[in-house]
């Protein structure tokens, strides 16, 4: 087993005054790794990673109770990516999504995939956790191909 090292730093000097900070995280117990490189064609989706309970149900799945850390990273310079991270609220194939915009450059992070997300659609309980399933991107360049990075540990 291996420990997973992450360093977030930002500088900023504003007005004179150093405003940056930098931030350390470590993942113990990482015992594999999944990295790529995807792309997008034109307005094109494409399945970046696919996390399921028992693994033999699916392709190239992650084991989900394994997944520790997750990162894609926008490598385009101009264009964006939408995110569409599947969640599955009965156990069964993903019915529901959270989806978010990656702008040009930036990166989405995530730890655990058991019981992370949820969805409140109605705004009256608040959303109760549930599993990733699979993460999807859109690329949003009408002409252009985009690529990601797609980084998980386990």
């Amino acid at each position: 087993m291996a420990t997973l090292k992450v360093t977030l730093k930002e500088e900023l000097v504003l007005n004179g005054k150093d405003v940056g900070n930098e931030n350390f995280l470590s993942v113990p117990g990482v015992t594999q790794s999944f990295g790529r490189i995807v792309t997008l064609p034109n307005g094109g989706t494409a399945t970046v990673a696919v996390i399921k309970a028992a693994v033999t149900t699916s392709a190239g799945a992650l084991d989900d109770g394994d997944v520790k850390y997750i990162r894609i990273t926008n490598l385009d310079a101009d264009n964006t990516v939408t995110l569409s991270l599947q969640i599955c609220p009965n156990a069964n194939d993903a019915t529901d999504q959270a989806v978010l915009l990656l702008q040009p450059g930036k990166s989405f992070m995530m730890g655990s995939t058991v019981d992370s997300i949820g969805i409140d659609g109605d705004h009256t309980a608040g959303p109760t956790l549930n599993d990733l399933e699979s993460i999807k991107a859109i690329n949003n360049a009408g002409s252009d191909t985009t690529q990601l990075e797609v980084f998980i540990a386990s």
